[in-house]
């Protein structure tokens, strides 16, 4: 008898005995030599695909070596898949389930599962393994195939799902639409007619993808598409290409003026492309540019000047700077500001004190809101410190609204620590102005606060009546 013949029947035995008696199965596995054992739990893995990960686990565990282990458990991940996937599924993801150590199986018997009953499965695939750590890689691929095979199936079926669901997936669907089809993954949106939010979110990330893949393929089917998304579509063509090679955007745009009576929209687009690889080019063509820009001058420069001030701080400011604030006294450094706040806080702190009068109150009340969103109030509070002091109260009422909004706790534990009465009282104030209807503090802190109220104003005693409604409320 060959060993391939002797394999077989070893592999039919251990099948069969692993239905009818797993545990006398696994025990005599044990006593075979290397080969022999490899052949006997790979057929009983790809019998017993009910079997839990922990028992899997443990039938791995009783091989000799971790080499023999680590071979069985790669060569399960491509056995004959079940003829009932949906309890496949269901023992795989059961208690103790690493997607990301089986996210081939586990796509394997999801893609059978879906095959064989339809799209319907997805929302169970998707609650079975939500918080996962390999949820969003597994989710990735799967959509990714389904797409694939029925892309518009697929599309309006995500139309339908449960709010909680539906963007995550329309968002995947149409990422690997745009990747595979774009043009007639665009045209099939366009036609669909239902939930027409969706529908343009969809069809914003087809274009996107599109643009990326082949901008010059959007030039070419231009005039296939409506009016309205051939404007959209041209914007994200043109920025991919000013991001290598700007001046042939300058000239694609040169040639959509005989269609579009206006084309800043498309401007904006080119401009924004080029200064995410370039901003010091986009920057010298916009100055360069600003008499013919005119009212579009201003919005473009900010809009570099936000790219540029990631990668050189001090220098976007500067140049903000040199140019005037508008008649508001809004100034560009305030977007500056506020945008670097969002990546770099300390540099953006940092900053703070070259503003210009004119806009240094907006842009500290607009930090203040940041610190106190991030959980720093008290750095927020600091800040007081570097204004003169005819701006401190102005600047500490913002501080003391956004610190009550995002801390009541934490602003009514600080009370105390304040240097004044007077700012106790505005704190206070700010406190008991931002409770709702289910307060954190008790009753007994919230007379504590209204304790601190001074008679500084109509506003104030206003604040202090309607604190007794709440309180005789609790």
């Amino acid at each position: 008898m060959d060993w391939q013949h002797r394999d077989a029947i070893l592999a039919r035995v251990f099948a069969e005995w692993s239905i009818s008696n797993l545990d006398a199965a696994t025990a005599s596995a044990d006593t075979l030599d290397n080969k022999q054992q490899m052949v006997a739990l790979k057929s009983v893995l790809q019998t017993r695909y009910d079997l839990s990960v922990s028992n899997r686990h443990n039938l791995v565990r009783s091989l000799e070596t971790e080499e023999l282990a680590a071979m069985l458990l790669n060569e399960y991940q491509t056995l004959k898949l079940p003829d009932n996937p949906d309890a496949a599924w269901n023992s795989l993801t059961s208690d103790g389930f690493d997607l990301l150590s089986q996210i081939e199986l586990a796509t394997s018997i999801a893609e059978q599962w879906m095959e064989q009953s339809g799209f319907e499965v997805l929302p169970r695939i998707m609650e079975s393994i939500a918080g996962n750590p390999g949820y969003d890689i597994f989710l990735a691929g799967f959509i990714h195939k389904a797409t694939l095979s029925n892309p518009q199936g697929l599309f309006d079926f995500a139309l339908e799902l449960d709010e909680s669901i539906r963007e995550d997936v329309l968002s995947r669907i149409s990422y690997a639409w745009g990747q595979m089809d774009p043009f007639a993954a665009v045209q099939a949106v366009i036609a669909s007619k239902r939930n027409a939010y969706y529908r343009s979110a969809s069809l914003r990330a087809i274009l996107r993808q599109w643009a990326i893949a082949s901008p010059q393929d959007i030039f070419n089917k231009r005039s296939l598409l409506p009016r309205y998304v051939q404007l959209e579509s041209l914007g994200y063509a043109l920025a991919e290409i000013a991001k290598s090679d700007p001046q042939q955007a300058l000239r694609h745009l040169e040639s959509l003026e005989t269609e579009w009576v206006d084309i800043s929209i498309l401007l904006d687009s080119l401009v924004n492309g080029w200064a995410e690889t370039d901003p010091h080019g986009a920057l010298e063509w916009v100055t360069s540019n600003s008499n013919e820009l005119g009212s579009k001058f201003r919005d473009m420069l900010s809009d570099v000047l936000l790219v540029l001030v990631q990668s050189n701080p001090q220098e976007a400011l500067s140049i903000a700077q040199s140019h005037p604030a508008s008649r508001r006294g809004d100034g560009i450094e305030i977007t500056l500001i506020q945008e670097l706040s969002r990546t770099d806080l300390n540099t953006a702190i940092d900053l703070l004190p070259q503003v210009r009068d004119e806009t240094r109150q907006s842009v500290y009340r607009n930090m203040s809101f940041t610190l106190c969103l991030q959980g720093q109030s008290k750095r927020a509070f600091e800040l007081a410190r570097d204004l003169p002091e005819s701006e401190q109260e102005h600047y500490l009422e913002s501080v003391f609204r956004h610190w009550a909004r995002f801390d009541e706790e934490g602003l009514f534990q600080e009370i105390e620590n304040l240097p004044s009465e007077e700012l106790k009282s505005l704190a206070a104030y700010h406190l008991i102005s931002e409770i709702g209807d289910t307060p954190v503090l008790t009753k007994e802190q919230l007379d504590h606060a209204k304790s601190h109220l001074n008679d500084g104003g109509i506003e104030r005693s206003r604040t202090r009546d309607a604190l007794e409604g709440l309180l005789n409320r609790l």
